[in-house]
């Protein structure tokens, strides 16, 4: 199989977090493409035929991603501050995961030129069925300031991990937990979190997929997901250095 996920974010003026979806899954004969939309409401579709789907294109510092909803081809939402930087996570002979935080926090703009706030974009590629990872506990994590970004992984199980990026890069973890995120030189301090989702991945996340559920393990399907949007305040080295949004979530594996 392989995968390619990009995942795009942002959070306006009222506080209303936006998160939207676009990738192409190969698996043997089947190839198809899936965006999705949550906010304020939640859509998903599929198509078969992986080419059919755009994905999101980079050119320049800008993100370009294709308008769903319109029948302009040429309308895109735009992230600016694009600087791609791809991260090895897992890797066993020729399969291997690689994420990439793409805009770490910059300027959202919709298709008609207004600004809606600032975001998050990241890249996702894997050839190998995320089951076979052996996760227990996944928790991932992003923070946009009006200066400053922070951005964190989690892995429980097989093959435990642990990586926060401070403005890009790589800072010393010392704890990621649902009080806040401590590095060797940030503390990010979640106010007031506000739930966006908590539900099954086969109920939710991957129910649109459900034509492919028999290619994955039951157990996989039966996860938990929990995603919350924040306020947030964040310390440098015990000063308190910028405040905006976080959106992060943790998923439950039995």
């Amino acid at each position: 199989m392989y995968l390619e996920k990009w995942y795009a974010d942002w959070v306006d003026e009222h506080g209303q977090p936006h998160i939207l979806y676009r990738a192409r899954l190969r698996w043997g004969p089947l190839s198809l493409g899936y965006s999705a939309a949550l906010g304020r409401q939640r859509h998903a579709r599929i198509v078969w035929g992986g080419g059919r789907m755009p994905l999101p294109q980079v050119a320049g510092n800008i993100v370009q991603w294709p308008c769903a909803d319109r029948a302009d081809q040429h309308a895109h939402w735009r992230w600016h501050g694009a600087q791609p930087a791809a991260q090895t996570l897992w890797q066993q002979r020729q399969q291997a995961v690689v994420w990439a935080p793409v805009v770490c926090n910059g300027p959202v703009h919709a298709p008609d030129g207004s600004c809606q706030g600032r975001g998050y974009v990241e890249r996702l590629t894997l050839n190998v069925a995320p089951w076979k990872l052996g996760l227990r506990t996944l928790k991932w994590g992003r923070f946009c300031g009006a200066r400053h970004s922070l951005i964190w992984i989690e892995w429980q199980g097989r093959q435990p991990l642990q990586l926060v990026l401070l403005n890009g890069r790589a800072d010393a973890v010392c704890h990621i937990g649902g009080d806040g995120i401590r590095t060797a030189t940030a503390r990010l301090a979640l106010h007031a979190a506000q739930p966006i989702v908590h539900e099954s991945l086969g109920a939710g996340a991957l129910h649109p997929l459900a034509g492919l559920r028999r290619l994955a393990r039951p157990d996989f399907l039966a996860g938990v997901e929990s995603k919350w949007v924040a306020a947030t305040t964040l310390y440098l080295h015990g000063q308190a250095a910028d405040t905006g949004h976080a959106i992060y979530e943790e998923v439950q594996w039995p």
